[in-house]
């Protein structure tokens, strides 16, 4: 065989070869959008997720004081980031009508729905939007001076960002911070509390 066809020859079979080891390589964009299609986190969130948070609280608004703060979450993993959610929240807030009264609790509670997304493997924000119940112990209505318990009820929405700590097998232990936002007849309420949370997945 002279030179040319020989050097031919050559050619078309590295040519191959380089065709044949590209097509063996998967397309990573094509290997995520499959991920993607399934709507199922191929980490370790998987299916049902729950969890909650303790910690402490202020309110400002309609009415001032500091206090407790509590929150019980259950949801359901739609991506690899991404978790949907039902949150119950509720905090207590404490005030002294004067100087030698006691203490006094006021009650806010709110039933929201919403998304919690991981920015990175441990960083996370939560945007969430429902309903909220506040209810006013001894609470000073008019300019008369008389005081009455009351509730009232309007709109909510939250954001919370936090850092997931400790991993431990399904539980996870991190820290957040969160403000949850009321509108009723009273004023708009603003709940911000330190808690520290617990979840599994």
């Amino acid at each position: 065989m002279s030179g040319g066809p020989r050097a031919l020859v050559v050619i078309a079979a590295l040519a191959g070869a380089a065709a044949a080891e590209e097509r063996a390589e998967p397309d990573p964009a094509a290997t995520y959008a499959g991920e993607e299609a399934n709507l199922e986190s191929t980490e370790r969130r998987r299916g049902f997720v729950g969890g909650g948070s303790v910690g402490g609280s202020f309110t400002t608004g309609a009415t001032t004081g500091t206090g407790g703060a509590i929150a019980l979450r259950l949801g359901q993993v739609a991506t690899p980031r991404t978790v949907i959610l039902v949150e119950l929240a509720g905090a207590t807030q404490f005030k002294r009508i004067d100087e030698t009264s006691g203490l006094i609790a006021d009650n806010v509670s709110s039933l929201l729905a919403g998304a919690q997304h991981w920015l990175g493997p441990s960083l996370w924000v939560r945007l969430t939007g429902g309903v909220g119940v506040y209810r006013c112990n001894q609470c000073d209505l008019d300019d008369d001076g008389l005081r009455e318990t009351f509730t009232r009820a309007g709109i909510a929405g939250g954001f919370a960002i936090g850092l997931d700590v400790v991993r431990w097998r399904g539980l996870v232990l991190g820290f957040e911070a969160s403000s949850i936002n009321q509108l009723n007849r009273v004023g708009l309420l603003s709940t911000n509390a330190l808690s520290l949370g617990l979840s599994f997945d």
